[in-house]
């Protein structure tokens, strides 16, 4: 168990968004990581649950595999962060680079939309995902090694990161992961859409 990293896509001007910002009651349905259109769950329970499932049912039917436009980066968001993030390797975690966008968002939402570990999430718009998408394209492992310092990244706290455990085996999952983001990234800024991030 773990804090883990996630990303929603998320059209310009997305109605939902709006709604989760302005109305405290509909946060807590909006901030479930794991969207399914049209939920049977949620219909069920009835209010803001059910108001959600259906808004979310007219998203993606507007905006065609929204719901699969997801990426699950697991715990290593950090890692990532910090191998993107030349902020991040100096030990400053909010700083406006596009690597720090790329892994915990662009900017703050509602002081009530948050995952279920109270972590406020955050939003990038689709400029900002275009911008994180053309640094991501080029980038390969090799540039990925040149930041892979095991000794500072666990004396810097990296999340879930130990210096003694950072084999070949780690570094390949962690590159399955870039991989990911990578692709998830290139697909989001196709279709000209923003990036939602939970942290839960």
């Amino acid at each position: 168990m773990g804090i883990e990293g996630l990303y929603q896509a998320l059209p310009e001007g997305c109605e939902l968004l709006a709604r989760a910002i302005r109305d405290p009651a509909f946060a807590e349905p909006f901030s479930v990581a794991n969207w399914i259109p049209g939920n049977p769950q949620w219909l069920k329970w009835g209010g803001a649950w059910a108001e959600c499932a259906r808004e979310l049912s007219k998203l993606c039917e507007t905006h065609s595999g929204l719901e699969r436009r997801r990426f699950d980066v697991g715990p290593r968001w950090d890692v990532l962060h910090y191998l993107l993030s030349e902020a991040r390797r100096e030990g400053h975690f909010d700083r406006d680079d596009w690597g720090t966008h790329a892994l915990r968002g662009a900017a703050a939402l509602a002081s009530h939309l948050a995952g279920g570990q109270g972590i406020p999430l955050r939003y990038s718009r689709p400029e900002i995902v275009q911008v994180i998408a053309e640094h991501l394209g080029p980038m390969t492992e090799e540039d990925l090694r040149r930041t892979w310092e095991p000794a500072r990244m666990e004396a810097q706290a990296v999340y879930k990161f130990w210096a003694d455990r950072a084999g070949e085996d780690e570094w390949g999952w962690t590159v399955e992961a870039f991989r990911g983001l990578q692709a998830f990234y290139r697909q989001v800024a196709s279709h000209r859409e923003g990036v939602l991030v939970t942290r839960d």
